[in-house]
């Protein structure tokens, strides 16, 4: 319905050995925006940054979702979340998914707003004293306010220009970071709709991909889940941080990834 989806009712239902058993039905009477305010709301968060000290235990857990990926039925598509080992440039990254028979979907960019929202957060030593987090101790926790976007966001947020095939070649393949920061300055143009994409501040987050480019830390990828687990065995996958999202019957074709 426009830019909202509108719940009547929540129906879920258990199925055993070919009977269902249980069925729920609860009403909703409610409607949601098509954006969340917190990406990160499960899991304990999708997405860290490169440089924590932790990442090892976080990495620790990779394993878990590598044997849930190769043991899922076949024509099951996922989507995983890979918090990357450094950061990359968007065209740099897209390049590694050539020919893979999975799709990169969306890009998390660095915009110095990873933590926005969050007022407090105290580092407790072996002994139980609190202490005021440094800031490289953020880096251990999920980022709260993730953003960033597909592929194609510089297509659809390019300022107007001329249509000379030299400004078309420059602008729609050239522009991923000049649409990230113009999608970002737009956004924060209008309080309303950055309100209800995420509580962050958008115009300074536009500042900081201008001023240090759009860094890449992690990537929303989508695929067959056999597909998927095939990604464990690639080098630039050491050292990532790898997270399941939703797992849904899919029987789309997935072809060898293009790099537009």
């Amino acid at each position: 319905m426009g830019s909202r989806i509108e719940s009547e009712k929540d129906i879920r239902q258990k199925y055993v050995w070919g009977r269902i058993v249980d069925t729920q039905v609860k009403s909703q009477n409610s409607s949601h925006g098509m954006y969340t305010n917190k990406l990160t709301e499960t899991d304990n968060g999708y997405f860290w940054l490169p440089g924590g000290s932790n990442r090892k235990q976080q990495e620790a857990q990779n394993a878990e979702v590598w044997q849930t990926l190769s043991e899922l039925p076949k024509l099951t598509g996922s989507e995983l979340y890979v918090s990357l080992d450094r950061e990359y440039s968007q065209k740099e990254l897209n390049a590694k998914f050539s020919g893979l028979r999975v799709e990169p979907r969306w890009f998390a960019v660095r915009s110095g707003q990873e933590w926005a929202g969050i007022d407090s957060y105290a580092v407790t030593d072996e002994e139980g004293k609190a202490a005021p987090a440094e800031p490289e101790d953020y880096l251990n926790i999920s980022v709260a306010n993730p953003i960033g976007g597909d592929s194609s966001v510089g297509l659809d947020y390019i300022p107007v220009q001329g249509e000379t095939n030299e400004e078309y070649l420059k602008y729609h393949f050239l522009s991923w970071k000049t649409g990230m920061i113009e999608a970002l300055k737009r956004i924060s143009q209008s309080p309303e709709v950055a309100e209800s994409v995420s509580a962050i501040d958008f115009a300074s987050a536009a500042e900081e991909v201008e001023k240090n480019g759009a860094k890449v830390y992690g990537v929303v990828v989508t695929g067959r889940s056999e597909e998927l687990a095939k990604l464990q065995d690639e080098p630039w996958m050491q050292g990532a941080i790898v997270r399941l999202g939703d797992s849904v019957l899919d029987t789309r074709q997935f072809d060898p990834y293009i790099v537009n």
